[in-house]
């Protein structure tokens, strides 16, 4: 059960290109990363994956999952995450990548 949840759009010049979701609960999780096909490739993912970070971080939260696309496995994958095992989708009708971040904490 999710304890607080928290959307945040991501905006350029043009307005609204994408859109993030994170949830605090029991499991930890970034619910959504969105970005339009014209935004992606331009490093806005780059920059909208650090505010989340912060945005976890600012809530004391270490860890959190996140049930990625196939195409978007690889860009969890750099940023440091790690899977952890596969889960089925039944309104897309295939596996989709389940992963774990740890929140690594600079001193």
């Amino acid at each position: 059960m999710a304890i607080w949840e928290r959307v945040r759009f991501v905006l350029d010049d043009t307005g609204v290109i994408g859109f993030f979701a994170l949830i605090k609960g029991e499991v930890n999780e970034l619910d959504h990363l969105w970005l339009l096909p014209r935004a992606i490739g331009k490093g806005y993912g780059n920059r909208v994956f650090e505010q989340i970070l912060s945005e976890f971080a600012l809530l004391d939260i270490t860890e959190f999952y996140l049930t990625s696309d196939p195409d978007a496995e690889g860009f969890y994958l750099k940023k440091g995450a790690f899977k952890v095992r596969e889960v089925y989708s039944e309104p897309q009708n295939r596996m989709l990548p389940r992963m774990k971040y740890v929140i690594v904490t600079r001193t």
